[in-house]
């Protein structure tokens, strides 16, 4: 039934990869565009993941030792890496910090991002919190998506929207974005914090994280009952949001004064 879930999503992920956002995002003012749209999704992969290590290891007291250990190590892997790597200057951040200094030595605009999260800490809720921090209205509805299977969806959704909206596209769709930045001559010192981030990802996804959060789907089906359908949706629906927020972004990029 892995292989059903593959070919379903198939097509989207090809999508993805044939979207026009990769030749767009070759100026500084469409990389500023980009990331105001981005960081958003950089900061909701955090609650995806998060849920996946309240389901796959013990986050409780008294601890209990995890059914399946490659698969807790995994979970436990891309929360170490997500939430406290090292950024491009070697100091320990999350991603989504690095993200940010990137977007600030950029100069792309982070006060919607920065008020929102000051708001969570704050003790807002994420829905009133995300109404009032004028995100644009693509990314607003990518987080609601999002935190929606990550708060109510059964294990499998979750699974199936991190792998394959997630783990295993993202190394592809960087490595386009990577070629795109490569081609520029331009700003070439305040690109690197952003190059690092999408070759950190790269390296992370591809090599150590995507291949194995198959089976973590498969798993987490198996724990819900063996129904795939459910899976399967959870997985497209995640592609076809991202592609939303790709085509919202493109469409700022390229005809600012219509979006």
């Amino acid at each position: 039934m892995l292989e059903l879930l593959r070919q379903r999503t198939n097509p989207l992920r090809k999508e993805l990869g044939k979207h026009p956002i990769y030749q767009s995002v070759k100026t500084p003012e469409a990389l500023r565009v980009f990331m105001s749209y981005h960081v958003w999704a950089v900061w909701d992969f955090m609650s995806l993941a998060k849920r996946l290590q309240l389901v796959f290891t013990c986050c409780e007291l008294p601890w209990i030792p995890p059914r399946r250990p490659d698969l807790a190590r995994l979970v436990n892997e891309i929360v170490r890496d997500e939430e406290s790597d090292l950024d491009h200057l070697g100091r320990p951040a999350s991603h989504f910090q690095s993200y940010l200094a990137a977007m600030d030595t950029v100069k792309a605009s982070t006060k919607p991002i920065k008020n929102f999260i000051a708001m969570l800490e704050a003790g807002e809720d994420w829905k009133g919190a995300l109404s009032r921090a004028k995100a644009p209205h693509a990314a607003a509805r990518f987080v609601e998506g999002n935190l929606a299977i990550a708060q109510d969806g059964a294990p499998g959704e979750v699974a199936a929207a991190f792998a394959f909206g997630r783990e295993l596209v993202l190394p592809k769709i960087f490595s386009l974005f990577l070629s795109c930045l490569d081609e520029s001559d331009q700003l070439d010192e305040e690109w690197t914090p952003l190059k690092f981030y999408l070759q950190r990802h790269v390296e992370l996804d591809g090599d150590e994280h995507g291949p194995a959060a198959e089976q973590m789907v498969v798993h987490a089906v198996e724990q819900d009952g063996g129904d795939w359908e459910p899976a399967i949706d959870a997985a497209t629906r995640s592609l076809e949001a991202r592609l939303l927020l790709w085509d919202a972004t493109h469409q700022a990029i390229v005809a600012p004064s219509n979006s």
